[in-house]
């Protein structure tokens, strides 16, 4: 039997009450997603402001939407810059700390006009 690849894609987690958002790359959506929830819920997220917005708010706050999918990573990676870059600019803004894309590839910053 051959397996299927797994899904892999941008992602947000956004906080319906604040507007404010994550963004996320992963070669596999639905073990990030998990993995997220799991930390979420055990109060171990790796991202403070998520993790008390999560604990103030309360998980129903959150929604989780698939905003990309591509078996091609670099152009995935393409994708959650210019999801960041727009978000960053909304009420609410980012969660992300680093600001950028953090993947395996080289670290692409927007250039400031």
């Amino acid at each position: 039997m051959i397996m299927p690849e797994p899904l892999g894609g941008v992602y947000t987690i956004r906080n319906r009450i604040t507007g404010r958002a994550y963004v996320g790359s992963t070669g596999h959506i639905a073990k990030r997603w998990c993995a997220h929830r799991s930390q979420l819920r055990n109060g171990k997220h790796h991202n403070p402001g998520l993790q008390a917005d999560w604990d103030r708010c309360g998980e129903t706050a959150f929604v989780w939407t698939l905003e990309y999918s591509s078996a091609d990573f670099r152009q995935t990676w393409h994708v959650e810059v210019e999801l960041m870059d727009l978000l960053r600019a909304t009420p609410g803004g980012l969660y992300n700390i680093k600001g950028y894309a953090a993947t395996g590839l080289p670290i692409y910053r927007r250039q400031e006009a």
